[in-house]
């Protein structure tokens, strides 16, 4: 496995003098704000998701609507 230089450097205790490598909090609340936003998108009823009139995956479409009769 090979180290990368800012791995190297925090093994030999010189990260002081490299890059960074404690977590930019602005970043770390971007991530976590983007985390929950998949959340929220992916746990979103199929009900909300009819009122926002979102197309839902077929998958889930197709099992829903009961099929009609061909009429002629």
């Amino acid at each position: 496995m090979k180290l990368t230089k800012a791995q190297a450097m925090e093994r030999a205790g010189t990260a002081a003098e490299g890059p960074k490598t404690e977590v930019c909090p602005t970043a770390e609340k971007n991530r976590r704000e983007a985390r929950t936003e998949v959340r929220t998108t992916a746990e979103k009823t199929t009900l909300e998701a009819k009122v926002e009139g979102l197309q839902l995956p077929p998958s889930r479409r197709i099992a829903r609507r009961p099929s009609l009769p061909r009429s002629k």
